[in-house]
């Protein structure tokens, strides 16, 4: 048996005053597109903004704009009431911040379904659906993303995404998924829908009535070996009120001798347009806490086949210390900053995803400093090569004060040292700083030459029962990103 707890902080969203990125829509935060601006090209808006803390680096980290129906794998929760509810263009009812932890982590079935023109009925689906059971989710590989690879690193491309694709589902067989009671769907093509419906979207109707989480433009479903896996789901921004948005979609295979073979379904994305200066933008360290808190929508209409803004396009804008997010860290060379992996994308999936122990310091209070003695004292059975899970409790506890990061405990260098003497090559902890701005390069270049990651701003380790499990952390997977938000999945193993 196995009990799945998921780690990561929800991030608070509003819709964007007076955006600092572009586009800058004015009052009441939409902006017409016109023929110049078709909806292809809007997807594909993804940029990258280096910042940092205090005109003397305190700490770095990127502001990313991205389309909320991004190109790439995405999930899809629930369109605007508009499109359901007689007129009503409000916030979404399901957003991914409240997403079932069943259907974020939950087995999947491999599906093979024709590489055909033609629209996919339910005798497409049965075929090779012999092994589904109540409660999957659902893998449809056609093999068909083999023809576009990675379409988020190739922008000129995405008309043929989407023009190219001859198959689809029917309604008759989105009922007929629904009827087998499926949490999730998944597929390598770009839309569920059978290019003859596609504006009238009965499919997402559907699935979205009977509360399937759709994954668009699944990657990689060719390097699975198994007919089914433990699928972990991620929107590594786990954001209040967003209904859809980038995602990170893990496949775990069982392996003989225990243990799992992780293979990555996302397809990597990356920045367009690529910024003219990549100079750093300053922001002002009292404003640290804002960064991390909160992401911004910025609304617009666009007119494509007659939708216009009925789909509710939206772009929006968050830092990449969002929430719980991962720290890839930096060591200063020269007055340069070398982080540890050149990009976010780079680091190996066995990694991301590994044994993990949990190392019990609830005892440390607001402001402490966990020593090399803390770590020893906790006595965890860490296996060489895994994550050590520090619990404070602190993002629990102190989340609502206003100096919810000076009061966090802080590591010591010395108790990196212990740690990685341990065989840790990673930290997740509800700490909410590492070290204090003053001592974080110190700290980071501990992390740095011991070959650790870490991951800061996990909550609800108080839920962890079992010592020892395995820990997945789920980045973005976009080129030229050093930091990322990172969704956090605890898996513990029960008899």
């Amino acid at each position: 048996m196995r009990r799945a707890i998921d780690v990561s902080m929800i991030v608070e969203t509003e819709p964007s005053i007076d955006p600092v990125m572009p586009p800058a829509p004015p009052p009441p935060h939409k902006e017409p597109f016109g023929a110049n601006r078709p909806r292809d090209d809007i997807m594909f808006w993804l940029r990258i903004q280096p910042s940092q803390f205090g005109e003397t680096a305190a700490d770095l980290f990127e502001q990313i704009t991205v389309a909320v129906d991004p190109a790439g794998t995405h999930v899809e929760t629930y369109y605007p009431e508009k499109f359901f509810y007689n007129g009503k263009n409000t916030w979404a009812v399901r957003d991914v911040a409240h997403l079932p932890i069943k259907t974020l982590v939950n087995e999947a079935a491999v599906v093979d379904v024709p590489d055909t023109e033609l629209p996919l009925y339910p005798r497409d689906l049965i075929r090779g659906a012999r092994h589904l059971k109540e409660g999957d989710g659902v893998l449809l590989r056609a093999g068909l993303n083999q023809r576009w690879l990675n379409p988020g690193l190739h922008p000129e491309v995405i008309g043929n995404v989407y023009a190219g694709q001859k198959t689809g589902m029917t309604p008759e067989a989105a009922q007929w998924l629904t009827s087998k009671g499926i949490r999730l769907c998944g597929f390598d093509f770009r839309s569920p829908e059978d290019p003859t419906n596609r504006h009238e979207l009965p499919v997402h109707a559907e699935m979205h009535l009977n509360n399937v989480l759709l994954v668009e433009d699944v990657a990689n479903l060719d390097q699975l070996r198994q007919e089914r896996v433990l699928l972990l789901t991620g929107t590594p921004l786990k954001a209040r009120h967003m209904d859809g948005g980038l995602a990170r979609l893990v496949a775990l295979e069982t392996e003989s001798g225990g243990g799992y073979r992780p293979v990555d379904l996302t397809h990597v994305l990356g920045p367009y347009p690529q910024p003219r200066a990549p100079h750093r933008r300053i922001e002002l360290v009292e404003d640290r806490l804002q960064v991390m808190r909160r992401a911004d929508f910025m609304f617009f209409e666009v007119g494509w086949g007659g939708w216009s803004d009925v789909v509710g396009p939206q772009y929006m804008r968050f830092s990449t210390q969002a929430g719980t997010h991962l720290v890839n860290p930096f060591k200063r060379v020269d007055g340069e900053y070398q982080p540890l992996y050149a990009e976010v994308m780079s680091i190996p999936l066995s990694r991301l995803v590994a044994p993990g122990a949990l190392f019990d310091l609830s005892y440390i209070g607001p402001r402490q400093v966990i020593s090399r003695d803390d770590i020893r004292q906790a006595q965890a059975l860490l296996e060489p090569g895994g994550w050590a899970v520090l619990r404070t409790d602190h993002s629990d506890w102190y989340r609502s004060r206003p100096d919810f990061l000076e009061d966090s405990p802080v590591l010591s260098p010395e108790a990196v040292d212990e740690l990685a003497g341990m065989g840790a090559k990673g930290i997740v902890t509800d700490l909410t700083q590492l070290a204090p701005l003053d001592r974080r390069w110190e700290l980071q270049a501990a992390l740095h030459e011991h070959d650790m990651l870490a991951v800061e701003a996990a909550w609800h380790l108080w839920l962890i029962r079992k010592p020892t499990f395995t820990v997945a952390v789920l980045p973005l997977n976009i080129k030229d990103l050093q930091t990322s938000p990172a969704h956090t999945f605890i898996l513990e193993h029960w008899e």
